[in-house]
């Protein structure tokens, strides 16, 4: 711990600096006002002059959220909670907590166009029009601080959600807010133990013993079963399978022989010089002497058709 003297510690000692890389400034004129900060390191921190306030209104719980907790935009802070009420709507029945954030524009550098502070109202007014119903800019509670629970404000743009009008609420933009990520995780589980509560766990129960129960008295039919079918059908089977071999080799040894006298005998009858060849040459011979006369006819049709009428026509010399 660095101190002065212990008067200075008692009478409260005041130093004068300037701000790291600050060229010190002219000599003081007389009465001149200087700031007191409350220790070294809080002179390193910017001053913004331009705030824009913007309301915020949540229907849920805000535990955390406290006058100066941060307010982000991708991560960085661009602004501070400087009020929180509760309020209750005599109209909707319902309670609501208007929640007033201070906005610094000069945190945001901007390239490619011009400040962001934008130096009317009326131009910031436009941005901001912009960004709620264009971007969908919304703003929603998230945890700051996992170990005190400590909430902040953070902004998002949601251009897939329904598109908001940008209203007034008390003389401020009223932004539009949306539930937060663990109030979106708490309204899943509500709806998945809701949804289980549904479910009738004691007749399924019930209906599952049954059908145990059933499973098992089928299971020790079928151990009984396979139990006659073993010491009985079995040696049955086998016995029966043993007479079809012994039918089939007496078969094979009968009627194959009988089947082989069949074939020489029919080899014979279809033999070159046997009967059903002559027959079958004979029958073929006389075929081809009716296709002749067949064609015969048939030319004598296309050069003289009539003669179907009048008969064959004579020659002159006939």
């Amino acid at each position: 711990m660095n101190t002065q003297s212990l008067v200075s510690i008692v009478s409260g000692g005041i130093a004068f600096d300037v701000p790291n890389g600050t060229p010190p400034g002219k000599e003081a004129a007389e009465n001149a006002v200087f700031r007191l900060y409350p220790d070294r390191a809080s002179i390193q921190e910017k001053i913004y002059s331009v705030r824009r306030y913007w309301m915020l209104l949540f229907d849920q719980s805000v535990r955390g959220l406290s006058v100066g907790a941060p307010v982000e935009l991708h991560g960085i802070q661009i602004g501070k909670v400087v009020s929180l009420d509760l309020e209750y709507d005599a109209a909707m029945k319902n309670f609501y907590v208007p929640v007033v954030v201070a906005i610094e524009p000069e945190r945001i550098r901007v390239s490619n166009g011009t400040d962001p502070k934008l130096s009317t109202d009326g131009q910031a007014e436009t941005l901001l029009k912009w960004l709620v119903e264009e971007r969908g800019l919304r703003a929603q509670l998230k945890t700051g601080n996992l170990l005190t629970g400590q909430l902040m404000v953070n902004l998002e743009f949601h251009p897939a959600k329904a598109k908001e009008k940008l209203a007034h609420r008390d003389g401020y933009p009223l932004v539009p807010t949306m539930p937060g990520s663990l109030e979106q995780l708490q309204e899943s589980l509500t709806k998945i133990i809701s949804r289980l509560e549904k479910v009738p766990f004691d007749e399924i129960g019930a209906d599952l013993r049954l059908v145990l129960q059933e499973a098992r008295t089928t299971l020790q039919k079928i151990g009984g079963f396979a139990g006659t079918l073993s010491s009985e059908t079995a040696p049955e089977l086998q016995a029966t399978l043993v007479e079809l071999q012994q039918t089939l080799e007496t078969m094979q040894g009968t009627v194959g022989i009988e089947l082989q006298q069949t074939l020489v005998e029919l080899q014979k009858s279809v033999g070159q010089d046997s009967p059903l060849n002559y027959n079958a040459q004979k029958t073929l011979e006389e075929l081809a002497l009716t296709l002749r006369s067949l064609r015969e006819l048939t030319s004598t049709l296309e050069q003289q058709p009539q003669s179907i009428l009048f008969g064959k026509e004579n020659k002159p010399r006939e």
